[in-house]
């Protein structure tokens, strides 16, 4: 795919609010009268994620992530799929993107602006085919903990914790046990197939959980080395940024962890009372980017020997322009762990 000219991209970030609003008014009116797709009850779900397919483009568009878009464009697929909405709601949202381009901008920069969302409707049947729909793999004692969740008896979670920890250990079970069971949550409130207050119960006992692994263990090394965790600006998801400092810790490194996305300039105000040796973002929502990207500009600006690791699908999709601004890209809990003690022991 050939790059997007900077005035192409002005152009839609300068009329991205006209541009929302009819595609917003084009989907009211299909989820309405649209015999065959059928989506009138699922109507604010696919205008939400129309709004933040549009902010992908505008981060697609400014810094040509068009391999970026493909694999973002999975994730969406796995989650209306998982909605039983289906190929047809992709291709509403992906059409109406292209007509309200083409009707709205003008030549040539319209056509510029189009061209890779016509190519990326016509490759959605081929992207369908090859996606792994994503699932998690169950076992017996992944059953019976989120069975033991949902139930919401913290002391039947804590004692069935106990007896795997005769043979494991606490970060062990963090990855084999209770990351796929948030994983496992996610996917049936995804699916419909949970109410809000067993989303809710489940997710405040796998924080009491994450608290109480903390004091069962003394790290056998102590790495005396900060650590300051935050998610990126915006973004309100933090139990992976509390499942990793948990982790962490119990790898033996002092962590303090700043929870949701703080603005860029509480999470420089944080590292600059701390002093951290390094500094972990949580990054998933590749529309995210450029907040993630000013936020590691002012901490680079002013801490240029801080070590900066980024973890998320977000980080893995932008990846070239991370390495440009010497950010490392964890891919995992494990590899973050290894990023500290390649930096910093």
């Amino acid at each position: 795919m050939n790059k997007i000219s900077q005035s192409a991209s002005n152009l839609f970030n300068e009329e991205y609010n006209n541009l929302l609003a009819m595609v917003l008014k084009r989907i009211a009116l299909e989820c309405e009268h649209h015999e065959i797709i059928k989506m009138k009850p699922h109507c604010p779900f696919v205008s939400e994620y129309v709004r933040e397919f549009g902010k992908l483009l505008r981060i697609v568009y400014k810094y040509n992530l068009f391999e970026a878009l493909k694999e973002e464009i999975k994730w969406y697929i796995n989650l209306f799929y998982a909605k039983n909405l289906g190929i047809n709601s992709i291709n509403l949202i992906v059409d109406s993107w292209i007509m309200t381009i083409l009707g709205w901008l003008k030549s040539p920069e319209c056509n510029e602006l189009a061209t890779p969302l016509k190519r990326l409707k016509e490759d959605i049947p081929q992207i369908i085919s090859e996606t792994q729909f994503v699932d998690v793999k169950s076992n017996e004692n992944l059953k019976n903990f989120l069975n033991l969740l949902l139930l919401g008896d913290f002391r039947e979670i804590k004692n069935f914790t106990s007896s795997l920890l005769e043979k494991s250990n606490p970060e062990e079970i963090i990855i084999s046990l209770i990351i796929p069971a948030v994983e496992k949550v996610g996917l049936l409130w995804e699916k419909n197939e949970l109410e809000i207050f067993e989303e809710h119960i489940a997710t405040i006992n796998i924080r009491k959980l994450l608290f109480y692994l903390t004091f069962l263990k003394t790290p056998q090394i102590n790495y005396e080395r900060k650590i300051l965790l935050s998610c990126v600006p915006g973004d309100q998801h933090d139990l992976a940024a509390t499942l990793l400092e948990t982790f962490l810790e119990l790898k033996g490194w002092i962590t303090k962890n700043l929870g949701m996305g703080l603005p860029a300039e509480q999470i420089f105000k944080a590292v600059n009372k701390f002093k951290p040796n390094a500094i972990i973002l949580i990054f998933t929502m590749l529309s995210m980017l450029e907040e993630t990207l000013d936020t590691v500009e002012i901490i680079k600006k002013a801490h240029p020997s801080v070590k900066l690791i980024i973890g998320g699908r977000g980080g893995m999709m932008s990846r070239s322009l991370l390495d440009e601004r010497g950010v490392k890209i964890a891919e995992n809990f494990n590899r973050c762990h290894e990023i500290l003690i390649e930096e910093l022991i």
